[in-house]
């Protein structure tokens, strides 16, 4: 799990449509889905087959970065999937699945093995500080790049939900496409964990880390297509590639600063096997989500009941006590053996807001367990 080496050609914030691109792109996967093409057709096979629904909300300039309330979002629209005979029979919030591609393997493999052939992309974004929706539907690869390279995608956009949900309605309708899914559930049915684990689960520091070399993956750029794009696009892109290229920059920094032991850089493109082949034992990665989804997927015990978790940070050379809503995005990172595929989350829940403050809080616990 290098950050988890697989081909990290997946998602992770979609719904950018290129009405809405002056938004900032974070991640190979919003990016990625900045090369669709739409038409104003819908797929052919949507009312005769099951399709996901990927949801995301945005939080206004200026406010606390969060979900909202995504599931009644969600519930609205599934309304109108059910009376277009539209068989949405999973709902995910959008970073659950695409956060790192540990969540990206497990969740596509899932997908593939419920026969999801169609993937709706359900956003509430801000426009000048109001209100904008957007939705697109495509077809679900069902490999881990969850699409192909200029695929073709249906979409829609209003300042109105109601508006994009009618206008969906009308258009299959008008296609007469051929309808099996007849059996539509009433409600929407959400999920959050996935099992990430592979091997034996740990909370705990791999000693052998003194001795053996450790992996790390840098971040991935995107492979700018030639043709298919406009100009605004491109230089998005262009852009894009450019703060990849920065944040390694800070993940070899941060890695020289924090990091005790051997390391070594390693592409992205590398499954987990040929960074085995290349002689590394250990690999670091990452996984991101709330609070709450993240001690769930890596089997921590806790309270349902409870609404903040304690992140053990550092301040300088101290540690400090930090308190982090369960519903707050946050990342966590771990170690994994490449042979075993063992991980290990180290003894502290040292999760932050950001990759870079959550790296550094996990360096830090290890020297102090393990070197001290």
């Amino acid at each position: 799990m290098r950050h988890f080496p697989i081909t990290i050609v997946a998602l992770s914030l979609i719904l950018l449509f290129k009405s809405v691109q002056a938004q900032e792109i974070s991640s190979v996967s919003e990016a990625r889905f900045l090369t669709l093409e739409y038409v104003d057709r819908l797929p052919k096979k949507l009312l005769a087959t099951k399709s996901v629904v990927f949801v995301k909300m945005d939080s206004p300039k200026g406010y606390p970065k969060g979900r909202g309330d995504w599931k009644s979002f969600a519930e609205e629209a599934h309304k109108t999937f059910k009376r277009t005979n539209i068989d949405a029979v999973a709902y995910y919030y959008f970073d659950d699945v695409f956060s790192s591609d540990a969540s990206i393997k497990a969740f596509s493999e899932t997908l593939a093995k419920r026969q999801i052939s169609n993937i709706i992309l359900w956003k509430k974004t801000y426009k000048n500080n109001s209100p904008y929706y957007s939705m697109a539907i495509t077809s679900f690869n069902k490999e881990e790049t969850f699409i192909k390279d200029g695929q073709k995608a249906w979409k829609v956009e209003n300042t109105e939900a109601s508006t994009c949900l009618n206008t969906l309605y009308g258009l299959a309708n008008r296609l007469g496409l051929s309808v099996k899914n007849l059996m539509v559930n009433d409600v929407p049915e959400f999920f959050a964990s996935v099992d990430v684990i592979k091997g034996q689960r740990y909370e705990a520091f791999p000693i052998d880390l003194k001795s053996e070399k450790l992996a790390v993956v840098k971040f991935k750029s995107i492979v700018i297509p030639e043709t298919g794009i406009d100009e605004a696009t491109r230089s998005i892109l262009t852009g894009f590639n450019e703060s990849v290229a920065k944040k390694n920059e800070t993940l070899d920094l941060l890695m020289k600063t924090y990091y005790p032991f051997e390391y070594g850089l390693v592409a992205p493109t590398l499954s987990i096997k040929e960074i085995r082949d290349e002689g590394y034992q250990f690999v670091i990665g990452h996984i991101g989500s709330t609070g709450k989804v993240l001690k769930e997927n890596l089997s921590y015990k806790f309270d349902e009941q409870d609404t903040h978790y304690i992140s053990v940070a550092w301040e300088g050379e101290r540690n400090a006590l930090t308190k982090i809503s369960a519903e707050m995005p946050v990342i966590k990172y771990y170690f994994q053996q490449t042979f075993t595929k063992n991980t290990y989350l180290g003894t502290k829940w040292d999760t932050a807001a950001n990759w870079e403050d959550s790296l550094r809080n996990f360096l830090n616990n290890l020297k102090k367990e393990v070197v001290q």
